[in-house]
């Protein structure tokens, strides 16, 4: 019985789907597609917009000088008081407070935004009769990938004292190659994000019965279209020098 319960995957409780998409993600996804709660989105995203938020209380000096850097750039058009003001506000105890609200914010619209593409890339890309429910799942399990993201970052951020760490190709680029398109292009090319496309087209694989290089492929052109955007956008985000 328990080596059946072993092979099926059927039995596989939370713990067991939490642990398991690092090691055999397959067995997590056909766990869920067996049974799906709530927990299965909700507990996962739990534990990462915790970790998030202790890892950005460690990297808070980080964040806040580059945050002052990114301000005194994009308002140096304001009169010095004004400018000194609006920094100090964004930078001190206030930045504080916004960063820790903006974690669990921006991760619930993640969550719910991407799960609704997910969805129709798996009924409509892959064919699958598949439930928002379960692509909440496959979301909120594959987040966890994120947890590793944070223990390899958090230490790189605070020995340098800046967010703008990478765990990609970005790392072996000059910084003046982000005021260019192409470096900023090159620069989101994360490793982890990769990882975490690849347990996501596992999760939609097992779910619509089709195959994770078939699921994978849509999975990785909606994020180079999302990279383009976002490094065409880079320069008005980023701090000077950091970015056009």
């Amino acid at each position: 019985m328990e080596q059946q319960e072993e092979t099926s995957g059927a039995e596989l409780g939370l713990c067991g789907r939490m642990v398991r998409v690092f090691t055999a993600p397959e067995r997590t996804f056909e766990a869920v597609g067996r049974r799906t709660g709530w927990t299965d989105w909700f507990v996962p995203m739990l534990v990462v917009v915790l970790a998030a938020m202790i890892a950005a209380q460690l990297s808070m000096p980080a964040i806040q000088a580059t945050q002052h850097e990114f301000m005194q750039e994009r308002l140096k058009t304001m009169p010095p008081e004004q400018r000194e003001a609006a920094v100090r506000m964004g930078t001190g105890s206030m930045g504080t407070v916004m960063t820790m609200i903006t974690i669990p914010v921006s991760s619930a619209i993640f969550l719910f935004g991407v799960a609704g593409v997910l969805l129709l890339v798996a009924r409509y890309g892959l064919g699958g009769a598949v439930t928002y429910a379960q692509m909440l799942a496959v979301l909120g399990y594959s987040s966890l990938i994120g947890l590793v993201a944070l223990v390899v970052r958090t230490p790189l951020i605070m020995a340098k004292g800046t967010m703008m760490v990478f765990t990609g190709p970005g790392v072996f680029l000059p910084d003046t190659a982000l005021q260019t398109f192409g470096g900023r292009f090159v620069a989101g090319l994360d490793l982890f994000v990769f990882w975490q496309l690849f347990v996501v087209a596992v999760g939609l694989a097992t779910l619509t019965r089709s195959t994770t290089r078939r699921a994978l492929i849509p999975l990785l052109a909606l994020w180079l279209l999302w990279l383009a955007g976002s490094a065409a956008l880079g320069g008005l985000f980023m701090p000077s020098g950091q970015g056009g």
